[in-house]
């Protein structure tokens, strides 16, 4: 077991749980060192309500500088990760971290693209990844900086909202899914439409497991948090 302390850039919806990720810090007298991405998963995959609050009871949220108990790396074909965590100890809080740009940046990832950009459906732009190009994958996740987001809000009926994010990142147009529950949380009550955000940051990861609709079987992009 080992303790591992985290500035949390995720906590998105996955069915009724969440999918918790961030990245490691050494905090030292002159500063932070910010080190690998650390996805926390449970024996059953997701990370539950219970798992991520604090003795307190209070919910851990995106930001909070977190210290957890870990017991061993859970690697899962392209999500390199994947840490497990000791289901028995609570999360403690060690702060909040800066969401100033100047401090935002310092957390930055800069690939090139966000993996592969070959397929897309019908409402998206590059969000899609089929499974055969995952093979040589080594990563799930990025969190970088993205400018001005124009969300684009749906419903059908009296179900709960779908949004949408697009994007610009080296040149290169995306849209897609948006998983972060406060967002989500947020245009709930909101007319649907078309509403845009400047500055912003962004956690996109690539899930693990395939859906499959009428153009075939593909791994999709989700925008996992906004800041």
């Amino acid at each position: 077991m080992a303790d591992k302390t985290f500035v949390c850039l995720s906590k998105s919806k996955k069915n009724n749980d969440f999918c918790v990720a961030g990245k490691i810090i050494h905090r030292h007298d002159e500063g932070i060192d910010v080190g690998e991405w650390i996805r926390p998963v449970n024996e059953s995959g997701a990370i539950t309500r219970y798992d991520s609050i604090y003795v307190n009871s209070i919910d851990s949220q995106s930001l909070d500088i977190i210290t957890a108990i870990f017991t061993e790396p859970t690697p899962d074909k392209f999500q390199t990760e994947n840490y497990l965590i000791d289901e028995t100890q609570y999360w403690k809080k060690e702060g909040v971290y800066s969401s100033h740009p100047d401090s935002l940046r310092l957390l930055c990832d800069y690939p090139e693209t966000l993996w592969i950009n070959n397929h897309q459906t019908s409402s998206g732009k590059f969000d899609q990844v089929h499974p055969d190009e995952v093979e040589d994958l080594n990563d799930s996740l990025y969190f970088i900086e993205v400018g001005l987001i124009t969300f684009f809000t749906s419903r059908w009926e009296k179900q709960k909202v779908k949004v949408r994010a697009e994007f610009i990142y080296n040149e290169v147009k995306y849209n897609l899914k948006v998983t972060d529950h406060k967002w989500l949380d947020y245009f709930e009550d909101k007319k649907v439409g078309c509403y845009t955000k400047p500055n912003c940051f962004v956690t996109v990861s690539l899930a693990l497991e395939p859906f499959t609709n009428a153009s075939g079987t593909f791994h999709y992009k989700l925008i996992a948090e906004i800041i």
